[in-house]
């Protein structure tokens, strides 16, 4: 069977019909997925627009009418599935459609990159509460002295000084008025405004992921989508406070993001996964609180390099500095920026030092100090280095395989003989997957520490 394409709903998972795209490049990693049309080189420069994406020729769309073609493929509403002897790999919506007369191009947008156009704001509370504004305004203030006040605007008197001469304690100007500039005008006028707040307490950073994914998805009319959120309700010590007045810093993925990316933050991923026979959905995979990282199979999978050969081909070794300090900012403004300065000198002030290298991290949504700290702490790293290589996705000696290993499990790498690792053996952390529809597959690994630093 090796490699297949598929059609499906993108609201219920409902599997549909089969499509033979000619030739494709896919990848996965801890956080995301990406699919695309392998370029031609002969025809295409690297890098340019059409040659990323997924190009299918009008014969292999299902349908056999015009309307037909563009309901299988219709952006958002359809999506499209690679499979790997019958275990899905990736998938996605199809994205925004490019037409030519021989084929229909698109990008295949995830579950996650979806939730980046879905805000946490709960329904019927965004500019739910009625109340007024006080703006600047001295031209609104000229027309209301000339014709009276506008319907449903109140003018403040702070900025300016008026007498008049029938009563010196009138409310409002009459005729005869004389009128003294002090400098601004303030109109109040009618606005509405945004008080709810959405509070997650009490629960582990998995569960609040779950919560903000349902909160983006199913508590939305239209929002439905077919994935599996297991650690609802999970507890935890976290705590989150989400107000809808900051819509704009609500998307539901940088939410996410925010909770991967604290110090002892669990790594996340939505996994497709066929429930039967005729639905496709995701599940949402993350680490806990107390192993963030997903272990994934005990004892996970093994490969073997060296010089005559192995499981894993091509290795290589990539190498990269430390980073000793990092200064941290939240929100506030000028001196009030909430600041925190995570440091480790230790290869600083040893024998045959490292020079210090720094880094900085910021974002104003992070509103406290133990906030800004677990960030800033995240940042910091100690020499490092990372391998990668390739193996063969038909080789039934190892399990690194599409759709039976995903990136955030654990590999055992058996090194023998490589010029620059000491031999022995490397419990890795996979990171990323990708190939074409041959049967190489590219691994990337987590970085680890230096083994030469000790």
């Amino acid at each position: 069977m090796a490699w297949e394409c598929f059609l499906f709903d993108s609201l219920t998972g409902l599997v549909g019909e089969p499509v033979d795209v000619p030739s494709l490049s896919w990848s996965l990693t801890v956080s995301g997925a990406t699919l695309e049309t392998t370029a031609d080189t002969a025809e295409h420069d690297l890098g340019v627009a059409d040659a990323t994406g997924l190009r299918v020729p009008w014969e292999a769309v299902p349908g056999t009418t015009r309307a037909a073609r563009m309901r299988a493929v219709a952006p958002y509403r359809r999506g499209l599935c690679l499979a790997h002897d019958g275990v899905p790999v990736v998938a996605g919506l199809i994205g925004d459609r490019s037409d030519t007369w021989a084929d229909t191009g698109f990008d295949l947008v995830s579950p996650m990159a979806l939730l980046e156009s879905r805000y946490l704001v709960r329904e019927g509370a965004f500019g739910a509460v009625d109340g007024m504004t006080e703006v600047e305004n001295p031209d609104e203030w000229q027309a209301d002295k000339k014709g009276g006040y506008s319907e449903g605007a109140k003018v403040s008197h702070a900025g300016r000084r008026w007498e008049s001469l029938a009563d010196d304690n009138a409310d409002e100007p009459g005729t005869s008025d004389k009128w003294e500039d002090l400098g601004a005008v303030y109109v109040s006028k009618r606005a509405t405004y945004t008080t709810d707040s959405v509070t997650l307490s009490g629960l582990s950073l998995r569960a609040i992921a779950c919560e903000v994914v349902r909160l983006c998805t199913e508590a939305k009319p239209g929002g439905t989508l077919p994935i599996d959120l297991p650690y609802l309700g999970e507890a935890g010590a976290h705590e989150r406070t989400y107000g809808g007045f900051d819509a704009s810093n609500l998307a539901g993925k940088s939410l996410l993001d925010e909770l991967a990316g604290v110090e002892g933050g669990p790594d996340m991923q939505l996994r497709p996964y066929m429930a039967d026979a005729s639905h496709l959905r995701w599940s949402l995979v993350a680490g806990s609180d107390s192993e963030p990282l997903m272990l994934g199979p005990v004892p996970g999978h093994s490969l073997t390099w060296h010089p005559d050969g192995g499981t894993l081909d091509g290795l290589s070794v990539g190498w990269g500095a430390p980073v000793m300090r990092v200064y941290g900012t939240g929100s506030g403004q000028d001196q009030g920026t909430i600041c925190s300065l995570a440091e480790d000198l230790a290869l600083v002030t040893r024998p045959d030092p490292w020079p210090v290298i720094e880094a900085t991290m910021g974002d104003s949504s992070w509103d406290s100090a133990q906030l800004v700290a677990q960030h800033a702490a995240a940042g910091l790293s100690r020499p490092r280095c990372q391998l990668r290589g390739t193996v063969s996705a038909s080789d039934a000696a190892h399990s690194v395989r599409p759709g039976l290993a995903w990136p955030g499990e654990p590999v055992r790498v058996i090194v023998d003989g490589y010029p620059s690792l000491p031999d022995g053996l490397y419990d890795l952390r996979l990171m990323e997957m990708s190939g074409t529809l041959g049967d190489s597959v590219s691994l990337t690994f987590d970085v680890m520490d230096d083994p030469w630093e000790g």
